[in-house]
């Protein structure tokens, strides 16, 4: 690295990020069931005062979101595929945790005391149009199959539909609205997006779950239909 590469990253960790009004108009309008984190993310680079807006601080927020993302994939990957989940293992997960990593991918933040059958009771009432009616009954499809197999008929008995309605929700995640909106922000903004997995989430979470994470990450940027 030079000298002069070397000042100007020291002047970027110091300086407000020049395009800081414009990336606020556009990461503003976003669309609403993108994940919670995105929501988060937004809202805390919002508060931050002049003077704390450095292009690193960015680029740390924005890492920090598509973690977040990320990993809850990887985590619905992992429960309902019987390959790496016990099914015998994860009924309260299906009835607790598993509800609450869909509505967050759905954009939905948890409700602060969680209630019986939280998906149906808190999350669906919370679909204001029709595509997330939709979706939101897609999920519900899936946690009730969950149910199913594991109470009563076995997961080789509702597997392929189960399959069937993961894939309908995963398609749901790249519909042209999502995609158009991580397109334009690889162009305008490319310099916030930068490597992902990170050197240090790498160090921190190690390579295989951090491979696993890429995977994800690069399913859900590709342009790719």
């Amino acid at each position: 690295m030079t000298l002069w590469e070397s000042l100007s990253q020291e002047m970027d960790a110091e300086r407000d990020y020049q395009k800081f009004d414009e990336l606020m108009t556009f990461w503003g309008s976003m669309p609403q069931a993108m994940h919670v984190a995105w929501h988060e993310a937004f809202e805390t680079t919002k508060a931050l005062p002049e003077g704390k807006r450095s292009l690193p601080e960015l680029r740390r927020l924005f890492a920090k979101a598509r973690n977040c993302e990320n990993t809850d994939l990887c985590k619905l990957d992992s429960k309902l595929n019987p390959e790496f989940s016990s099914w015998g293992s994860i009924i309260e997960e299906a009835e607790q945790k598993i509800p609450l990593i869909f509505g967050r991918l759905l954009g939905m933040k948890e409700p602060d005391n969680l209630p019986d059958n939280v998906w149906q009771t808190y999350f669906m009432p919370l679909a204001t149009t029709r595509q997330m009616v939709s979706v939101c009954e897609c999920v519900n499809d899936i946690l009730q199959l969950m149910y199913v197999g594991r109470h009563f008929l076995g997961y080789e008995a509702v597997q392929g539909t189960l399959d069937d309605q993961y894939m309908s929700f995963k398609r749901y995640l790249r519909m042209n609205r999502f995609l158009a909106w991580r397109k334009k922000l690889k162009l305008a903004f490319p310099e916030l997006l930068g490597k992902h997995p990170t050197d240090e989430m790498r160090a921190v979470l190690g390579k295989e779950f951090c491979d696993w994470v890429e995977v994800q990450d690069d399913w859900l940027w590709s342009e790719d239909v």
